[in-house]
């Protein structure tokens, strides 16, 4: 990971540490990824026919901001996200931390009845724990449609990012290096679901789907820094079809004719079908070739994540969430969200 020199002058020597791993990209196909899954999140709120404005924070400095608008005509929504600890369980990567905001326009019913278009822009601070940077501008766009067979629905969603990436990393040595590089994602998703409804209030939906993502990286050599040991990142394609499940079941509890409470139970479960293993980034550094450390954890069963969450809703406008997940490789969250509907 590094290479140490030995600097002898008159009277004294010290070595001297130059980092030639260069650990910090490579989680970077990761990344690529992960801002495309999350973007389907957002498609899922771009169909939504009601104004909310929503706050959330959670465990290890997590939070959250939405701003959303509805009308006949068109749709505007603001989407604050920021995330921490990534990476944590991936052996050779570094830690990092993101923090996205998103504006996006969308229409309903442009060329079928019951789907969305939208177009929008992101901006994306990523810091790593050994004080790395990347700073980057998106361009978003994406498709949904979805239709029920009255037993089943349907929904397709497709997304598009382009990406301009603004690195900066290698400030311990006090020299600092630089890469500006394109990056690209374009992803499906393929969704069947149903809901139940049973006596008592009680709800229950599954649904089930396979997300495929095709996601790039232009090759790059640094810039700045020593020059020698400067790294040349080779251009990267990747696949990911990644089969889902999740079930969840719910109860409605009316406290009032003002304020009702809803329980929800939830459980999803995720299998990558590629192998992950080639997703790591390919690089030259001193004239010699090496492949950096997978971006992801491999998990050979599957990712199960659990959810429970109590939601107070209030006048019909207002809900008071509370909510907690854990997963199998042992991340748990806490956290909480206010919701207002206008």
């Amino acid at each position: 990971n590094n290479l140490y020199i030995l600097f002898e002058g008159q009277g004294d020597m010290y070595f001297q540490r130059y980092d030639i791993s260069s650990r910090d990209y490579a989680n970077l196909n990761a990344v690529i990824l992960n801002r495309s899954d999350d973007l389907f999140y957002i498609q899922d709120k771009l169909r939504g026919n009601s104004s909310y404005i929503k706050g959330s924070y959670g465990k290890n400095d997590s939070s959250g901001a939405e701003l959303f608008y509805a009308s006949d005509r068109v749709k505007f929504g603001i989407f604050h996200s920021k995330q921490t600890n990534n990476n944590k369980h991936v052996y050779g990567t570094v830690n990092y931390s993101n923090d996205d905001t998103s504006f996006l326009l969308s229409k309903d019913h442009v060329v079928f009845p019951g789907d969305n278009i939208f177009v929008g822009y992101q901006n994306s601070d990523i810091d790593y724990v050994n004080k790395s940077h990347n700073d980057v501008s998106s361009w978003l766009a994406g498709y949904s449609l979805s239709h029920d067979f009255d037993w089943l629905i349907y929904g397709v969603k497709l997304n598009g990012i382009y990406s301009r990436n603004d690195f900066s990393r290698n400030h311990y040595e006090g020299l600092g290096r630089t890469a500006t590089f394109d990056s690209y994602s374009l992803a499906i998703k393929n969704e069947l679901s149903r809901e139940f409804h049973f006596t008592g209030n009680v709800k229950t939906n599954v649904e089930s789907g396979l997300n495929t993502t095709y996601f790039n990286h232009s090759g790059f050599t640094e810039k700045g820094g020593n020059g020698w040991n400067n790294v040349t990142l080779d251009n990267s394609g990747n696949w990911s079809n990644q089969l889902y499940a999740n079930a969840e079941i719910s109860k409605l509890f009316d406290i009032s004719h003002k304020a009702d409470l809803t329980l929800t139970a939830r459980v999803m479960y995720q299998y990558e079908l590629m192998n992950s293993d080639s997703w790591a980034e390919n690089y030259t550094v001193l004239d010699s070739h090496r492949v950096m450390s997978p971006p992801v954890k491999k998990h050979s069963g599957g990712l199960t994540t659990g959810y429970l969450n109590a939601a107070l809703n209030i006048n019909r406008q207002t809900d008071i969430i509370a909510g907690v997940s854990l997963n199998t490789d042992g991340d748990n969250m806490v956290g909480g969200t206010i919701k207002y509907t206008f």
